[in-house]
């Protein structure tokens, strides 16, 4: 995740609420794209927070407002399913259910890493439980039911963002003290998260 973002990521705690990923936009001759982010850390300080929020930071580095906004849904199933696959592989699933429910949840998210996992994201099966997770979303959350403000994309199902997951791991993410360090094989992020 950290090395295909472009530009900067900034890192802020101390706030109320949900954590949003505040993409800012670089305009030139032919369009904008979004290259720099915020981060701002709301109530909760942990490894699934962040994780989703670098992978949309991953997911709109260098794509324009409408494309990213084009699939939101999509956005948040990958964002999700990235840190889901990330704590199955370390082995805690501790706290999951909460944001994606426990029993059709982890059924859905779990399909989905296996498919993934064995490189068989075009199939019909990955699709119908791609599918499945949009309609877990949309039933959990009243931003994600609004087609409007989270519009899902059949064209961009999984075709964009999987550039293989499993590369991701593995991945170690330990917060403690308002400091976030990152471990991907012998490379090391020290990321302080105080404003």
């Amino acid at each position: 995740i950290i090395g295909s973002i472009r530009g900067n990521v900034t890192i802020r705690t101390g706030f109320f609420g949900s954590s949003v990923m505040i993409p800012t936009a670089y305009t030139f001759e032919g369009g904008a794209v979004w290259d720099d982010f915020e981060i701002r850390m709301g109530s909760r300080l942990d490894d699934i927070t962040l994780l989703e929020e670098l992978f949309h930071t991953h997911q709109c580095s260098g794509k324009t407002p409408e494309e990213y906004r084009g699939m939101r849904l999509n956005n948040e199933i990958e964002a999700k399913l990235c840190w889901y696959m990330y704590r199955l592989k370390i082995g805690n699933m501790n706290g999951v259910s909460k944001y994606i429910s426990e029993g059709e949840g982890r059924r859905i998210f779990g399909t989905l890493s296996k498919y993934i996992m064995a490189g068989n994201i075009k199939s019909d099966n990955f699709r119908e439980e791609y599918r499945n997770a949009a309609s877990l979303l949309r039933s959990m959350s009243r931003s994600y039911a609004d087609v409007t403000l989270y519009p899902f994309s059949e064209e961009c199902l999984a075709s964009l963002l999987f550039w293989g997951l499993d590369q991701l791991f593995p991945l170690r993410i330990t917060i403690r003290a308002g400091i976030v360090l990152l471990q991907t094989g012998l490379h090391f992020w020290l990321l302080s998260t105080r404003a």
